[in-house]
């Protein structure tokens, strides 16, 4: 995203029509799609480092007791936590492609946003897909 290109006045939430119905400044804007990002990339990266040490009280899981037996906790979390950064991959991709079409739509003097069902509905078929692969490795024991 190139900040000096923004107008001063960033329609910054879209309507399901793709029609502009909030704004900020183009320093929130800027600073709030940082921020954002960056908080979207660092949750599922710091749950998955912090998750060997979280008590296996606080973990819900299928057959919980067999796949955090001792043998095998270490290997389900590292599922677990690998799971958690493709997703958040997935999450990440969706929003920067959804800031940069906010970004491109804020180039023209009546802002729409058009262009992002495509990329949402392959996100929910990932995140169906993603969720599918978690029930399916821990609804049954190996």
């Amino acid at each position: 995203m190139n900040h000096p290109q923004l107008p001063d006045r960033v329609a910054s939430h879209f309507d399901a029509s793709g029609r502009p119905n909030g704004w900020m400044s183009r320093d929130a804007f800027t600073a709030f799609t940082v921020g954002f990002t960056l908080f979207l990339a660092g949750v599922p990266a710091g749950l998955a480092r912090w998750l060997p040490r979280i008590p296996d009280s606080l973990i819900n899981l299928p057959n919980k007791a067999h796949w955090l037996a001792p043998g095998r906790r270490a290997a389900t979390l590292r599922f677990v936590g690998d799971w958690l950064l493709w997703q958040g991959c997935a999450t990440l991709g969706l929003l920067l492609f959804v800031f940069g079409e906010v970004h491109r739509a804020n180039q023209s003097s009546t802002p729409r946003l058009t262009a992002i069902g495509a990329p949402i509905a392959i996100f929910l078929l990932w995140t169906t897909g993603a969720v599918g692969l978690l029930l399916a490795r821990f609804v049954r024991r190996k």
